[in-house]
């Protein structure tokens, strides 16, 4: 997976999954082991929150990801909804596909 660096981060992290609460977006790595993001803290244990125009330098949706792959968007949101998109996260009623597993 793509890795971008935290901004503001002083050890230098990098993040290639989020984690999506609500409207906040949170840094986070995925764990190859538990299928999961784990997300990134701050000294002070807090949630590292992102802005969201990350979303777009890490993620795709299924309709990008068909029209990159020549395949149905149905296909795209059903192997996220299966779990066979790692790293695949739901916003509201759309799914966020990383960009480094379409491309």
């Amino acid at each position: 997976m793509k890795t971008i660096p935290i901004p503001d981060d002083e050890a230098g992290r990098t993040f290639d999954s989020v984690i999506i609460r609500g409207s906040t977006i949170y840094a986070a790595e995925w764990d190859t082991e538990t299928s999961q993001a784990m997300p990134f803290t701050d000294a002070d244990g807090d949630y590292i929150e992102l802005d969201a125009s990350v979303l777009a330098e890490l993620f795709i949706t299924p309709a990008e990801a068909a029209a990159l792959t020549n395949t149905a968007e149905s296909t795209w949101r059903n192997r996220a909804a299966a779990g066979q998109v790692p790293g695949a996260v739901k916003k509201g009623k759309q799914w966020l596909l990383p960009r480094s597993e379409v491309t």
